[in-house]
């Protein structure tokens, strides 16, 4: 994320419209919200990510717990570059609680957020983000059916902005991955608002593959890893396991 792009002063104000976004997201504050599918309630899944040429393993974890507090979905993310545990509400899979730590060219730095309280209400095409670690986790509890588009919004960040993101189903695909072949629900995130329309194409979207089966598995992304000019990530599902 920390790669240079040669925009001038309108990329100088959407990079720092995204610091305020990823400070925003650490926030992780609860909304409600419908979600249409509860995934297994422990699952597991191992991806390849590809950037410039280079490799890692990904691997993500869900599974049911029950504590002093109540039930929880514990969501677990392990790669080179992140590590992060976070507190999922089942029925809303809200954060209320994370531990990430990040590791860069110069620094490791280690974030532990608690949830205190949170008020807000969100209008039927917003999707608040209470954290960008397990946004996949997030978008497979949309209504895919009906092809939806949200616009994305991090809580606490700033109001009203001329820099937003948005995400839309727009339609099937069929893809290999692995070797074998998914039907996918095919979702794009995009660049909106007036900045978006000034630098939005230049920008690329992010695209993330869904298959269509009740699980809502997440299949393949692909996008940029940071602001336009930077390398494209690629992360494919190399297996997955359902412990029901």
């Amino acid at each position: 994320m920390n790669h240079r792009s040669s925009f001038a002063p309108v990329a100088a104000v959407v990079a720092t419209y995204l610091v305020a976004l990823v400070h925003a997201a650490s926030a992780e504050v609860p909304v409600p919200s419908t979600v249409s599918v509860v995934p297994a309630r422990h699952e597991r899944f191992s991806y390849v990510r590809a950037v410039e040429g280079r490799r890692e393993q990904v691997s993500v974890e869900v599974s049911a717990r029950r504590d002093a507090q109540g039930a929880y979905l514990a969501y677990s993310w392990r790669s080179a570059e992140e590590d992060g545990d976070y507190r999922l509400d089942p029925a809303t899979f809200a954060s209320s609680w994370s531990d990430v730590t990040t590791r860069g060219p110069t620094s490791v730095i280690r974030r532990v957020t608690n949830v205190i309280s949170d008020t807000a209400v969100m209008k039927p095409d917003e999707l608040v983000l209470t954290s960008t670690g397990p946004f996949l986790e997030r978008l497979r509890t949309i209504p895919f059916e009906s092809l939806p588009k949200y616009r994305i919004l991090f809580q606490g960040g700033p109001p009203n902005a001329a820099f937003t993101l948005t995400v839309a189903v727009v339609g099937r695909e069929r893809i290999i991955v692995s070797g074998h072949s998914w039907d996918c629900w095919k979702l794009e995130l995009g660049v909106g608002g007036v900045l978006g329309t000034l630098f939005g194409g230049m920008a690329g979207k992010t695209r993330y593959w869904f298959s269509t089966d009740g699980r809502h598995i997440p299949v393949r992304t692909e996008g940029l890893t940071g602001m336009p000019g930077s390398p494209m990530a690629v992360m494919e599902l190399e297996s997955y396991e359902d412990f029901r």
